[in-house]
């Protein structure tokens, strides 16, 4: 009986093991799990959430922070939690723009589509300028972000180093 019982245990505890698929390298069985912690905006953007330092300045950075004292560590610690807070939103407002202007840029292809079924070229050309000119105001808007993300990452440099005099 006592054997029967312990069979059993034995046999529960292995169904509740999680079963890894050998057929899978290792590699992509963990990537499966990892995949839901991705941020997907860093296919987007290669600078949000992954700043790409070189290696002395990533050095540079991991001494400052490892030579300071736990208060200033604190300090440093709550400047970068609000640069994050201030990069989430502006980001945020970003897309949003990008959306609104991509979607106009939709409807403007559809409407030059229709345009070149009726063989109106007049208004092919001028769709394809307001096209040009959405294009031109999408690029202006990338350059405003990036201007934005600098400043922002300035003005942490100055708290940090004003923090650590």
């Amino acid at each position: 009986m006592k054997k029967l019982g312990i069979l059993l245990l034995a046999l529960f505890a292995f169904s509740m093991v999680p079963r890894i698929n050998f057929t899978k390298s290792l590699s992509d069985h963990y990537m499966a799990y990892g995949s839901r912690h991705m941020d997907f905006d860093s296919f987007d953007d290669p600078g949000y959430r992954k700043h790409k330092m070189s290696q002395h300045d990533r050095k540079k950075h991991e001494t400052m922070f490892y030579n300071a004292t736990p208060e200033q560590q604190r300090g440093m610690a709550k400047i970068e939690s609000e640069f994050r807070k201030k990069w989430d939103q502006q980001r945020l407002a970003f897309k949003m723009k990008y959306t609104d202007l991509k979607y106009e840029m939709i409807l403007l292809e559809i409407d030059m589509a229709q345009a070149q079924k009726t063989n109106d070229q007049a208004a092919v050309k001028e769709l394809i300028n307001k096209l040009k000119a959405k294009d031109q105001e999408y690029q202006k808007l990338k350059l405003e972000e990036k201007s934005m993300r600098l400043n922002l990452e300035t003005e942490k440099n100055q708290q940090v180093n004003t923090l650590l005099k």
